[in-house]
């Protein structure tokens, strides 16, 4: 009986170790890796940014991540090509959850990752949230009226 009770003791000990080590792994990956879902092109204010497009009239998907989430991850190369192949007739932009607290907060960012779809009048026209393929995100563009 006595040796039971010290084998569960010992187990729940390694079980709140292992799980204080995934936590700080967690924690530590969430600064070190920041930008690593924003696309290659750099990360720009997203007022500045958003502003010159609403300026224009043009319409947006706006993504919210961070840098250490899986789908966000994930979903990078292919937010990268869209923003680079639809540059300056959709604004399709990585917005960092750690850095864009009061746009998140505008659009009640509730989990990561989550598309917004906003259309020329800066009105939200379509939200997904979870992970979206390229096809997906061009499907969504194409039915919004997005695409030239």
């Amino acid at each position: 009986m006595m040796k039971r009770f010290h084998v569960l003791r010992i187990l729940s000990i390694a079980v709140a170790v292992a799980a204080l080590a995934a936590l700080a792994s967690c924690q530590g990956a969430s600064d070190a890796g920041v930008t690593a879902a924003a696309p290659a092109s750099g990360y720009r204010d997203a007022a500045e940014e958003i502003a010159e497009y609403r300026a224009k009239g043009l319409p947006m998907m706006l993504d919210f991540g961070r840098g250490w989430c899986k789908p966000c991850k994930a979903m990078a190369p292919d937010l990268e090509a869209l923003h680079t192949e639809l540059a300056g007739k959709v604004l399709v932009r990585f917005n960092d959850l750690g850095k864009e607290t009061e746009l998140a907060e505008q659009y009640r960012i509730r989990i990561m990752p989550t598309q917004v779809y906003v259309d020329r009048e800066g009105k939200e026209v379509y939200r997904h949230e979870g992970y979206a393929s390229k096809a997906d995100m061009t499907d969504q563009l194409a039915k919004r009226g997005f695409l030239p």
